[in-house]
């Protein structure tokens, strides 16, 4: 079983429009048909992000994906479009687990990481190398529980900067 764990739209050089979002997508399909077994699982967190653009790439390529949500509700601040794509992402994911109530968002999105990792066999890590926010905890606690974790963020630059560089030409 994989999990992945990443950054924002902002920590990753990249908006929230749907052009930013495609261009992420593209590279989380490219990421898991080099690191994954198709056969297998993948779990996401689904928050905005890595996160989402790793469920849409394991449903383009026909793998199951388990919704890993911290609490009920986290998309509510977000903007009306993503709202509604994370409803239909839920609504393809093989299996839909709440981890917390919302009592503590912070506790949430922390127990949701470790729920991840202590699952997951491999951690697909979208991650910048700052030494805070929850990728960070997520990485160091898969690091400490042995878990093979693979960053993909050099490949990230390389392939965002290509895009960046197409897309002005466009």
């Amino acid at each position: 079983m994989y999990a992945v764990t990443g950054h924002r739209p902002e920590r990753l050089g990249i908006s929230y429009s749907e052009r930013d979002r495609r261009v992420l997508t593209r590279f989380a399909i490219q990421t898991l048909g080099t690191y994954c077994d198709l056969d297998d699982t993948l779990i996401t967190g689904m928050a905005l992000g890595w996160d989402q653009a790793c469920a849409e790439a394991a449903r383009s390529l026909g793998m199951r994906y388990i919704a890993a949500i911290p609490f009920e509700g986290q998309e509510s601040t977000w903007p009306e479009e993503a709202q509604r794509r994370y409803g239909r992402l839920l609504a393809s994911a093989d299996l839909i687990v709440t981890i917390s109530t919302r009592a503590n968002i912070s506790s949430a999105f922390k127990a949701r990481n470790v729920y991840m990792v202590d699952r997951a066999e491999t951690i697909i890590a979208l991650y910048d190398g700052t030494a805070r926010g929850g990728t960070f905890h997520a990485v160091t606690y898969a690091k400490t529980q042995g878990r093979r974790v693979i960053n993909v963020w050099k490949d990230w630059q390389a392939f965002f900067g290509g895009q960046r560089h197409t897309s002005n030409s466009v």
